[in-house]
């Protein structure tokens, strides 16, 4: 799920026949939020504008990544990938995500569209990488598996990588990061259980 600063959030839910849908909700109402003619979505990122990330997947099983705009057009996103999604948004309209063979491929690459560019972020040896959230200086935040399939976070800002790991942890992974640099993500500890963390950026 994603909330912006006015309380407004975004998200998916699973009805009772197993379809995912996206959802908006903001000032009590409860918007269901689905490209027509598609039978799977989900809203996974949020900005000040009212602007969601996110992705629908079609009858054949790819998925591909859109931004809903606030006035409920959908924006496609045309990436060179069979299968895509659109995990973050900024408020300056940045949308960050990941593209891959398809959806069930062990294989990523993240990526950064900014005002109609597209930056591919591959980890430096890594054979996955997944680019999570963004903020409005343009640092995205994700995570990339090792050589041994380990999950380390990562800071991409200004073409270059700098992985972020909980000390003792694991796993770790970042999914989110504000203005002011902080980051949110989990972890896996080493006794196996998952845990919520916050890092506050370097003096």
């Amino acid at each position: 799920m994603a909330i912006n600063n006015r309380g407004e959030t975004a998200g998916f839910f699973i009805d009772q026949a197993g379809t995912n849908h996206g959802f908006l909700k903001g000032g009590g109402d409860f918007t269901p939020v689905d490209l027509p003619g598609t039978p799977f979505n989900q809203l996974l990122g949020l900005n000040e504008r009212g602007q969601a990330a996110g992705y629908y997947q079609d009858a054949t099983g790819q998925q591909h990544a859109y931004v809903r705009e606030q006035d409920g057009a959908f924006l496609v996103l045309a990436l060179p990938s069979p299968s895509s999604q659109a995990t973050g948004i900024s408020d300056n309209g940045t949308v960050v995500g990941f593209v891959q063979p398809s959806p069930t491929a062990t294989t990523a690459s993240g990526y950064m569209l900014k005002d109609g560019h597209l930056a591919v972020l591959g980890y430096p040896g890594a054979s996955l990488t997944e680019a999570l959230g963004v903020n409005d200086r343009g640092e995205v935040v994700g995570f990339y598996d090792d050589a041994n399939g380990n999950a380390h976070g990562f800071v991409y800002w200004r073409g270059r990588f700098q992985a972020v790991d909980v000390p003792g942890a694991t796993q770790t992974t970042l999914n989110g990061v504000n203005n002011e640099g902080q980051l949110v993500g989990f972890f896996q500890a080493a006794d196996g259980n998952t845990v919520g963390t916050v890092g506050e950026p370097r003096s």
